[in-house]
C-alpha cells in the first residue's frame, strides 16, 4: 500500500465529482454538513483500505464480519471521555462489535466511502462500496477494472457471503496470499465455470476453490469436474472443494465421483486424473484436514493440507 493511498483524506464538502466547499448555495451545504453529523473529514487508515476493497471485490461485506475479523484497536482519541452512560452510549453497549464497526463504520458511511445495504432476513446490514469509496479505488489503482456495485445479489447472497468466510479463513487463518475473487476471474477468464477463488498457499501453489454449498445434479458434476480436469491456464496445482458437512463430503465419494468417473463415453478409454483435487468441509479446513483419491473414491486417503 503506497502511503498516499494510506492518508487519502476527504473533506466534509466534497461531493462525488466535486472539490472542497463546491456546493451551490449555503442551503446545499449545510445539508451535506448535517448529514455527516460533527464529521467534518475523514483519512481513510490501512484497516479502512482494506474493507473498502474487500467489500469491493467480494461484492459485499456483512458488518459481523468485520466485528469478528477487525480488531477492536484503541478507543477513539477525538471522543471525550463521559462521567456516566448516556443513552447512546447504553444503546451502543447493547449491540455487539467494537469501536470500528460502531463508529468508524458509520462515519466511512456518512462519507460515502461505504454504502450500507439492509439484509432484511439476518437483521443485519452489509457494507458495499459507496461513490467516492469507489472513485478512492479507482484513483489509487485497486479496482481490478470491476464497475462498482449498487445493490446486492440476492439469488447468490448465501453462497457469496460464504466464499467470503472462506477467503478470510484460506488467507488470515491459513497463510494464503494472491487471492483474486469470483468476480475478477469472471472479468479475466472466459470460461462458462468460474471458481470462487484462487489462492496461493504456502508449499501447496496455486489453489483453485470450489464452494458448494446445495448437491447438484450429476450433468452439473461432470461439467465442473471436466472444467478443472481440461484446466490449463491459468497455472493450477490444486483444486479445492469445500463442503458444508461430512454427509455432503461421504455424497461425493459414495455417489458422485464413482458416477463421474464410469462416464467413458466422456473420457474415453482412461478415466480422468483426480489426483489434484483436494476435498473438505469448512470446519475440517479450518484444522487443514482434506480428503483425496485418484480412481477410488469408496477408499479415499486422508491427510493434512
Amino acid at each position: 500500500m503506497n502511503d498516499m493511498a494510506g492518508k487519502e483524506e476527504i473533506e466534509a464538502g466534497e461531493g462525488a465529482g466535486r472539490g472542497a466547499g463546491s456546493f451551490g448555495s449555503e442551503d446545499e451545504r449545510a445539508a451535506a454538513s448535517r448529514s455527516r453529523g460533527p464529521w467534518r473529514r475523514v483519512t481513510l487508515s490501512a484497516r479502512d483500505w482494506e474493507v473498502l476493497s474487500w467489500a469491493h471485490e467480494q461484492k459485499f461485506l456483512m458488518f459481523d464480519q468485520v466485528a469478528r475479523w477487525f480488531p477492536a484497536g484503541p478507543e477513539n482519541p477525538h471522543a471525550r471521555r463521559k462521567e456516566a452512560p448516556t443513552s447512546g452510549t447504553l444503546r451502543r453497549r447493547a449491540r455487539p462489535g467494537n469501536w470500528y464497526v460502531l463508529e468508524r463504520l458509520r462515519k466511512l458511511v456518512r462519507f460515502d466511502v461505504l454504502k450500507r445495504v439492509p439484509v432484511y432476513t439476518e437483521a443485519a446490514g452489509a457494507l458495499l462500496p459507496g461513490k467516492r469509496g469507489f472513485e478512492l479505488l479507482i484513483g489509487s489503482g485497486r479496482s481490478n477494472g470491476l464497475a462498482r456495485l449498487d445493490e446486492i445479489d440476492w439469488k447468490n447472497f448465501v453462497h457469496d457471503r460464504a466464499a467470503t468466510d472462506l477467503r478470510w479463513l484460506l488467507e488470515k487463518d491459513l497463510g494464503g496470499t494472491g487471492w483474486r475473487s469470483e468476480r475478477v476471474l469472471r472479468r479475466e477468464l472466459e470460461s462458462r465455470h468460474i471458481p470462487d477463488g484462487l489462492v496461493t498457499l504456502p508449499g501447496r501453489g496455486t489453489l483453485a476453490i470450489e464452494l458448494e454449498l446445495t448437491r447438484k445434479s450429476l450433468p452439473r458434476y461432470l461439467d465442473i469436474f471436466g472444467r478443472y480436469v481440461r484446466w490449463t491456464t491459468p497455472s493450477l496445482d490444486l483444486v479445492l472443494y469445500v463442503v458444508p458437512e461430512k454427509a455432503d463430503l461421504a455424497h461425493l465419494f459414495k455417489t458422485v465421483l464413482p458416477a463421474v468417473l464410469a462416464k467413458s463415453d466422456l473420457w474415453g478409454v482412461q478415466a480422468p486424473d483426480l489426483s489434484r483435487f483436494r476435498f473438505t468441509t469448512s470446519a475440517a479446513l479450518a484444522e487443514r484436514r482434506v480428503w483425496w483419491t485418484t480412481s477410488t473414491p469408496a477408499n479415499p486417503s486422508a491427510g493434512d493440507l
